[in-house]
């Protein structure tokens, strides 16, 4: 398996009862072997209401990441609540829908998908709320003290975004937090 987003979390960082003041996005790598993220795209599609809001980022350095490596984004909030938010790669400009968001990693070589992309299509796809892009069924928004977190340690991804993630308290992990590779009993 190739990197993928892990946790879309909390979708409401920063709101009342947040545990964090940021949204935050994992991309973990669920692969047994390391990956360089040179030419990577991840491309963020969010709604609060009815505004929508889009962002895609490159990585056009190299920047190894070991098998269960985690790496953080971390987002706009929806207010100031909640605890700082870590993260090596702050993304300023949006925040991650409360209503519904659709996340995309694309590999090098594969070109901006235009509408909604087959999981086969993408390194992995993550839609949640309302959206109309997802792998399967999307998984639902979570409460402003949850997130959504894939199960299994970030190590199952059937392509059905609802029954592959669940909605825990959020644990926000970097690319220097303790490892989590797949097949290690996570």
């Amino acid at each position: 398996p190739a990197p993928q987003p892990c946790a879309a979390a909390p979708a409401r960082g920063g709101e009342a009862g947040a545990t964090y003041q940021n949204d935050f996005i994992e991309v973990f790598n669920a692969s047994s072997s390391s990956v360089d993220i040179n030419g990577w795209t991840l491309i963020v599609d969010t709604f609060e209401g009815s505004t929508n809001q889009k962002i895609g980022a490159t990585f056009n350095t190299s920047f190894v990441i070991a098998p269960g490596t985690h790496l953080l984004f971390r987002f706009n909030g929806n207010g100031g609540n909640g605890q700082p938010t870590p993260g090596e790669f702050p993304i300023t400009n949006i925040g991650l829908g409360s209503t519904s968001g659709t996340l995309t990693l694309l590999a090098p070589g594969q070109g901006v998908p235009s509408g909604c992309p087959s999981a086969t299509a993408v390194a992995d796809l993550v839609g949640y709320g309302a959206t109309t892009c997802s792998e399967g069924t999307p998984a639902p928004v979570p409460p402003s003290n949850k997130s959504l977190t894939r199960i299994n340690g970030g190590c199952t991804d059937t392509n059905n975004n609802f029954n592959d993630f669940a909605q825990v308290d959020p644990n926000p992990r970097t690319f220097t937090s303790p490892l989590t590779p797949c097949g290690a009993g996570v």
